[in-house]
């Protein structure tokens, strides 16, 4: 605990509307500024999905959804954690929508194949890339994002099906 500045800001929560206004801040810090930034990047891809055949706010993320080869369905969510050890940072998630449980499945030859898989962690039935911090890394997802999305095109037009 840093006394000398909790001192300082009671000091200033003790003037005029300022305690009210530290809730409101509150508030917005925990939740409502990151489903703003997942609406920032709703917006800047927006018109510009593909490969990906839709985008949509989902939940506290933005979720690009159903790329389609051979038997798989992949989908990508980027999204803020508002708890736990990766709150502060965008996650990213790669998972095949018809297979979003095996470690050895077809996100995984994709990611291979798109020369991602080292960048990627599985857990929980999906591949995790968690290195943005949010806000400050903002324009480094979007790169990721566009990039990404450029590899995954290519590798989605240079093979019809993958072995999972």
């Amino acid at each position: 605990m840093n006394k000398p500045v909790l001192s300082q800001l009671f000091e200033i929560l003790l003037k005029d509307d300022n305690f009210k206004t530290a809730l409101l801040l509150k508030q917005a810090l925990h939740c409502e500024l990151f489903e703003y930034g997942a609406e920032r990047i709703v917006d800047k891809f927006r018109g510009d999905s593909a490969p990906f055949q839709r985008l949509e706010h989902f939940e506290n993320g933005a979720l690009f959804n159903h790329a389609q080869v051979g038997s798989a369905d992949f989908s990508m969510r980027i999204w803020l954690p508002f708890s736990g050890p990766y709150i502060g940072f965008y996650m990213c998630e790669f998972f095949d929508l018809k297979d979003d449980k095996s470690p050895n499945g077809q996100a995984k030859a994709m990611l291979e194949k798109m020369g991602l898989f080292s960048e990627y962690k599985f857990e929980k039935g999906k591949y995790y890339k968690n290195i943005f911090a949010f806000p400050l890394q903002e324009e480094n997802l979007i790169t990721h994002i566009k990039e990404f999305k450029a590899k995954l095109n290519e590798a989605i037009k240079s093979e019809s099906s993958l072995v999972p």
